[in-house]
């Protein structure tokens, strides 16, 4: 994750090597199956594509997943403000949002009959 942000932070600088990895032919249908929110993106093809997006665009790629994936009392108006020279990192600023509803509350809903959490003493 520290590689993103300093990506993110400081775009035009050339960083090592590039992650690089072996990656199976992947359809439309395995990607959207493997990341639902991969629909906002529709022009993406495979994996190889949506890394890419996650890497030079950021904060379209961690804002569409933050907006699907989590329950936001209030919504995030900025991804994020980076400025290492301040010492100021903010990630989903004017954002705020509920633990245990993100973690617990919405399961139950979508499976009550499932136990949510198991607490040993």
């Amino acid at each position: 994750m520290a590689w993103l942000l300093a990506r993110t932070c400081f775009p035009k600088i050339a960083f090592g090597k590039k992650f690089s990895y072996q990656s199976r032919a992947w359809s439309r249908g395995l990607l959207t199956a493997y990341m639902p929110e991969a629909t906002a993106f529709p022009g993406l093809r495979n994996h190889q594509e949506l890394y890419q997006l996650s890497v030079e665009q950021a904060d379209v790629f961690w804002g569409a997943l933050a907006r699907s994936r989590l329950m936001w009392s209030n919504p995030f108006h900025s991804v994020s403000d980076c400025n290492f020279q301040q010492g100021k990192v903010s990630w989903f600023l004017g954002g705020q949002l509920n633990v245990a509803v993100n973690c617990l509350d919405r399961h139950v809903h979508k499976n009550p009959n499932k136990v949510a959490l198991i607490w040993e003493k």
